[in-house]
């Protein structure tokens, strides 16, 4: 079950963008913050600032909105992983950003539309 997320957080840092997309059309309905936050980070790299993106970027705060602190550097990592993960508490969002710090780091500019989205919302 959280291959796919693994799998994503690999894909995203390698800018694999095809098989980003393959993955992610697997599992559309799912709405944990990895795969949310993935999906925006992805139409973000492949559309840029558009509303799709934005929307997307929208739905993944709204089911997480600790995520933006971790990927901003707001708050702080744990230094251990969560042993258990809630849906829309921090345990999840540690965990994303975990898992996708790196790869938001290295997308140009995903860091500064991320925060602008934050300020705006």
């Amino acid at each position: 079950q959280g291959v796919r997320d693994v799998l994503l957080a690999w894909l995203l840092e390698r800018g694999n963008d095809p098989e980003i997309g393959k993955l992610l059309e697997q599992y559309p309905d799912d709405v944990a913050a990895t795969l949310q936050y993935g999906r925006a980070l992805y139409a973000f790299r492949t559309e840029g600032d558009t509303p799709h993106a934005r929307q997307l970027l929208a739905e993944a705060v709204k089911h997480n909105r600790h995520v933006p602190s971790y990927l901003l550097g707001h708050r702080r990592l744990p230094r251990v992983r969560p042993q258990f993960v809630i849906f829309g508490h921090e345990s999840e969002a540690a965990v994303c950003a975990q898992d996708q710090k790196v790869a938001w780091q290295h997308t140009p500019g995903s860091l500064a539309w991320l925060a602008k989205y934050r300020r705006q919302a």
